[in-house]
């Protein structure tokens, strides 16, 4: 009791001004709309700029669950989109009178281990056989190709980067549906080469490349990148293109896993040709 009233008879005259101040400015907001209206817009103001701040710094940390939360979802969607189908006579979905049955399935999944600069790069997901992954399933961002899965286990799996030396992936130019391959340069985790396109097709800056189609492994048109290069090879009769992924390496976080549901069968074919 001694101690707070020195304090009070230590700071008084602070208190004093306080007290004063603050019965002053009530005064004037009651009987002035002026004031009152100034000072509860400055009051609206400072707390709308602090609670801004606030959502700001909670959202930054709910980020990642709304990513992962939303690649879900477009994971649902591809699963319901037509180009997940194809044409037969006993269809789990019917557009336009035609009968169709569903050939790709799409999980959602996050990336928990990447790399980018080294020669053959892989990354490592949060999903296993235990969620329907296997091995040789391609794997998408919401942007375009990433790899192919390599190894599953219960709860996790890797996968071939397309930043990896043994990648070829059957592609095409989407303008006119010229086929080629591509793989990586292996410097620059933002660019690769379009190959095995002869000289006398046409190939323009900015073209468009996507999956031609052509594998068991990868849905159709698929995006990869754009052509940001075209020199005829001196050397043969194929341009040397460049491409520019358009799926951001460095910065991936959610993927989809890609099933083929008629993989099998399509492999039994191709095998029959190889024999």
């Amino acid at each position: 009791m001694y101690n707070l009233l020195s304090f009070l008879w230590r700071n008084l005259a602070i208190i004093s001004l306080i007290v004063l101040q603050s019965i002053a400015i009530t005064l004037v907001v009651k009987n002035s709309n002026y004031q009152r209206n100034t000072l509860v817009s400055s009051a609206n103001t400072v707390s709308g700029s602090v609670l801004k701040k606030w959502d700001d710094f909670t959202g930054y940390f709910y980020l990642k669950e709304k990513n992962r939360a939303l690649a879900m979802h477009n994971a649902s969607l591809l699963n319901h989109s037509e180009t997940s189908y194809i044409i037969t006579n006993d269809s789990v979905f019917v557009s336009d009178n035609t009968l169709y049955r569903k050939q790709f399935e799409y999980y959602s999944a996050s990336v928990i281990s990447n790399s980018t600069l080294k020669e053959n790069n892989y990354m490592i997901i949060d999903k296993g056989s235990r969620h329907g992954i296997e091995a040789d399933q391609a794997v998408l961002s919401p942007l375009g190709v990433v790899g192919i899965v390599k190894d599953v286990s219960p709860n996790f799996s890797s996968v071939i980067s397309l930043l990896h030396s043994d990648i070829r992936i059957s592609s095409k130019i989407k303008r006119n549906g010229y086929v080629g391959t591509v793989n990586w340069n292996g410097k620059d985790y933002r660019f690769g080469k379009l190959i095995d396109i002869p000289y006398h097709l046409s190939v323009e800056f900015g073209d468009t490349v996507t999956t031609s189609g052509y594998s068991t492994v990868f849905p159709k048109d698929v995006p990869i990148g754009r052509v940001v290069s075209v020199k005829p090879n001196i050397n043969d009769n194929f341009y040397d293109i460049f491409i520019q992924f358009f799926t951001d390496f460095n910065r991936i976080s959610e993927v989809y896993v890609v099933k083929n549901n008629y993989k099998a069968e399509l492999e039994e074919l191709k095998a029959n040709f190889k024999e």
